[in-house]
């Protein structure tokens, strides 16, 4: 079994390793967001969930095809 250090390729993260992580933060902000807010009622109504549910699915939907058009 080869050790890190007996290694003499070392792998570094490339400006693209580094999107997936960026875009993955910016997706997941929604959510959070969302999470906060119901966190905060004692008690979410329907209406309120609908709301945050189609919210969630444009921003999604917006997201993946920013995400593709790059």
């Amino acid at each position: 079994m080869q050790k890190l250090t007996d290694s003499n390729k070392i792998n570094y993260l490339t400006a693209n390793d580094w999107d997936i992580p960026e875009n993955s933060k910016d997706l997941l902000k929604i959510f959070y967001d969302i999470m906060v807010e119901i966190s905060a009622e004692k008690y979410v109504t329907i209406s309120k969930a609908i709301v945050f549910v189609n919210a969630s699915v444009k921003y999604t939907q917006r997201f993946s095809n920013d995400v593709i058009s790059r």
